[in-house]
């Protein structure tokens, strides 16, 4: 992530600013506004794979899947851009909104520069909303889908899937087979 460097703090009056006129989405932590890098081609085809499966499993339900274009408010000094996001009944963003209040579910799919984070601080910036019960991490360079689900408890728990495993996301009661969200997926390999 790059910050942007015009100015020292922006508030989030300048940054919602920002993203309403940018074509650069950024994303917002404690005043810094960071740049967000495009993705690589599988990147990018896992991101819409994942979105048609939670789609296709949540028809009908309360729950709506959001793109990478609705960003996630995790505090009020902190806006994220996930991959996939998914909002249920009232969590779910006004006709208006900018952002997704009330996750209940995020998707990542790290790249080499952005997994450290996405592991790290960001992981921690979404544990902290509480209608997070589902953070999953799906690996761009090898068929892997790592699962953090929040118990009723509070707990987190996580699950790793690999090929021929099922992704079970106990916080919207879906379930996506690993081969499907790699099929027709060309990897990034070296």
């Amino acid at each position: 992530m790059a910050a942007v460097a015009s100015l020292p703090r922006w508030t989030i009056e300048q940054y919602l600013a920002l993203e309403r006129s940018g074509e650069v989405r950024h994303e917002y932590v404690d005043g810094a506004v960071y740049a967000l890098a495009g993705g690589s081609r599988a990147h990018s085809a896992i991101a819409a794979t994942v979105t048609a499966l939670l789609y296709a499993a949540l028809r009908g339900s309360a729950c709506r899947v959001y793109s990478s274009d609705l960003k996630v408010r995790v505090s009020p000094t902190r806006y994220l851009y996930p991959d996939v996001s998914v909002g249920c009944g009232a969590e779910a963003p006004g006709a208006d909104a900018d952002w997704l209040a009330a996750p209940r579910a995020v998707v990542e799919a790290p790249s080499d520069s952005t997994a450290a984070y996405d592991r790290g601080d960001k992981f921690g910036y979404y544990r902290q909303v509480a209608s997070l019960r589902d953070y999953v991490l799906v690996e761009t360079a090898r068929r892997l889908v790592e699962v953090h689900s929040r118990g009723d408890d509070g707990a987190w728990t996580a699950r790793r899937c690999e090929a021929g495993a099922t992704v079970e996301l106990p916080g919207l009661g879906a379930r996506l087979a690993v081969d499907a969200i790699y099929a027709d997926v060309d990897l990034d390999t070296d």
